[in-house]
């Protein structure tokens, strides 16, 4: 078992990614990839803020949202079509290029965790209705890189400005209470408004505070 696939392994069996879809031949063909990236030397940097900004800039440049499961609007009673579920996963991100931001946040989580960097991925939403995956990293001066390439992809479309954005987010830190409703019943699960008025959700507004959902 090689390095690449233990960690896309375990990764894969994290509560924020964790479903049905993931499968040990999945799991393989990712992790094919990432040995051929790194064989390829795609990210040789030796600075961890180059090294985000690389990574962020591949994903950017590779993966595109898949508009198929967009169009499942949140509390529509539209019954969920779950070949969809695939594109929530890195997979999707790597070998169809196209997916949903849990499965680019995944793939980030795997290409950080190769190169030793500390991540977590946290939850942010815009209208207080949809959730949106995204990964932060921590720098030297306890504030965080916010990495969310579908929203930047977005930002880019419709020309509005990305940190400017980041600021009106609200990040959440994800529970039992997300884990266990992150999908049904129509793709998209429990949204916004829903979670954070459950119990014990810790979340802040704008993304200079993000560290204060680690404190203890």
């Amino acid at each position: 078992m090689n390095k690449y696939f233990q960690i896309v392994d375990k990764i894969s069996k994290d509560p924020m990614y964790l479903d049905r879809v993931h499968t040990e031949s999945i799991n393989r063909i990712v992790s094919s990839i990432i040995c051929s990236l790194y064989e390829n030397k795609n990210f040789d940097y030796q600075n961890i803020e180059e090294k985000v900004k690389r990574i962020n800039n591949y994903i950017l440049s590779t993966v595109k949202e898949r508009a198929q499961y967009g169009e499942y609007e949140y509390g529509d009673d539209l019954e969920f079509d779950e070949d969809e579920m695939i594109y929530r996963t890195a997979y999707a991100a790597f070998v169809k290029r196209e997916a949903m931001s849990v499965g680019v946040a995944e793939a980030i989580s795997i290409l950080l965790e190769v190169e030793n960097i500390e991540n977590k991925t946290i939850l942010y939403t815009l209208d207080n209705k949809i959730l949106n995956y995204a990964v932060v990293v921590k720098n030297n001066n306890n504030k965080y890189f916010v990495i969310a390439p579908l929203l930047e992809q977005s930002c880019n479309r419709n020309m509005w400005d990305y940190n400017e954005i980041l600021n009106k987010a609200t990040y959440i830190l994800p529970n039992n209470s997300f884990f266990e409703n992150k999908v049904f019943p129509n793709g998209y699960g429990i949204n916004a408004k829903e979670l954070l008025n459950k119990e014990n959700i810790k979340f802040v507004n704008g993304k200079d505070n993000i560290c204060k959902l680690f404190e203890v």
